[in-house]
């Protein structure tokens, strides 16, 4: 009785859910032609612009579909489609990486749009905006991460902001991005991923026990 227990106990450990996050990664932008080419998105009050600086900001997509920046804030789309930081309860849950580009809502196009000297970050466009892309840039390794669709299984979604206007540009990817300090901190109630290995191993250590 006692190693049967010891055995269920081993079990309920191997199937504890694995969180899991996108490889962290600068956000590049890209926009040939422009002086935004290779920029980066950096924050300035509670909005996000985009622009040559050394306070650029790298990011993980969480396993939930969020972004979470390397300064413990989430990214949200505002009710005019501006992209700016906010805290968990108030983010935008349904970006991914796919083909090396951030997505949001299976679009990979945002928008760059003038405002007092700047250009925020945004997802809705004007007359004046420029349409980008932003690759998500290794930090060590200087070229796109792996792709990475959340599971989004979570509890916690956010509704799309009515009137969001997402333009799609294609532009060429080249370049490369800074490294900067490496970070991963997962948010509560992340969904798992299962390893089909643990099921299998089960499987042949409960027939040794029937032999």
């Amino acid at each position: 009785m006692m190693l049967l227990l010891t055995l269920f106990s081993f079990f309920v450990i191997l199937l504890r859910p694995v969180v899991a996050n996108s490889e962290q990664f600068g956000l590049l932008v890209i926009r040939s032609g422009s002086p935004l080419q290779y920029a980066g998105v950096y924050s300035h009050g509670d909005h996000l612009y985009l622009g040559n600086t050394n306070r650029s900001l790298s990011a993980v997509v969480t396993d939930c579909g969020f972004v979470l920046f390397d300064d413990g804030s989430y990214a949200a789309v505002g009710s005019s489609g501006e992209i700016k930081e906010s805290t968990l309860e108030e983010a935008t849950d349904t970006f991914a990486i796919r083909n090396g580009h951030l997505t949001l809502y299976n679009v990979d196009g945002f928008e760059a749009v003038p405002k007092g000297g700047k250009f925020l970050f945004s997802t809705k466009s004007t007359s004046n905006s420029l349409g980008i892309i932003i690759r998500a840039q290794s930090l060590q390794k200087g070229y796109k991460v792996p792709d990475f669709v959340p599971a989004n299984n979570c509890s916690t979604r956010t509704k799309i902001p009515s009137g969001l206007d997402t333009v799609v540009e294609n532009y060429s990817l080249n370049g490369s991005t800074s490294a900067q300090k490496i970070y991963s901190n997962p948010e509560d109630g992340a969904t798992e991923l299962k390893n089909p290995w643990k099921i299998s191993m089960i499987a042949t250590i409960l027939a040794a026990l029937m032999l």
